[in-house]
């Protein structure tokens, strides 16, 4: 009978387990399009000298919310080209001594994110897109895989959060 038991609390583990494998290799859905983990994974393997303090959250952050300052960029002549971002990821990276590999399609895009955004906070025209760019993080329908954390809806940012196995004194 006791194996019985034990049988019975495995499978009840593995059941409960793979409520958590719907999104495996997702790490988040925006508007229905999926971001997969390898992207994050990979942008930060790529990127980690560059990324001392950089988390896997903060780094799909920047996915998630990313198109819509990719937009406002290019709606006011500012945008980035994959050329241009490999540039200035390449700069930054020379700039402290590191030399990066060849950098995927995803790394690439994240330069691109980030480059858009320090040339809109450059622009004069800013102030003006700024309740635009509000406007559309608010409108995206987000879904975040929990191991990256949980996504706020005001900021855009992914909370950290705190797995259920530790527990805070």
């Amino acid at each position: 009978m006791r194996t019985w038991r034990k049988f019975a609390a495995a499978a009840a583990a593995l059941l409960l387990l793979s409520g958590c494998t719907n999104n495996q290799g997702v790490a988040a859905r925006v508007n229905g399009e999926i971001i997969p983990a390898s992207a994050v994974s990979t942008t930060l393997h790529e990127l980690r000298p560059l990324l001392a303090a950089g988390s896997p959250g903060a780094v799909l952050a920047s996915f998630v919310i990313g198109p819509v300052f990719l937009d406002a960029a290019e709606s006011i002549g500012v945008g980035v080209s994959a050329e241009e971002a490999v540039v200035f990821l390449e700069s930054a990276a020379a700039s402290n001594g590191i030399e990066l590999g060849e950098l995927s399609p995803e790394t690439i895009e994240f330069g691109r994110i980030n480059l858009s955004v320090n040339n809109l906070l450059m622009s004069p025209q800013v102030e003006q897109l700024l309740g635009q760019i509000e406007r559309e993080i608010l409108a995206l329908d987000v879904e975040i895989n929990p191991r990256y954390g949980v996504y706020d809806e005001t900021t855009g940012y992914i909370i950290d959060a705190e797995p259920p196995w530790i527990v805070s004194q």
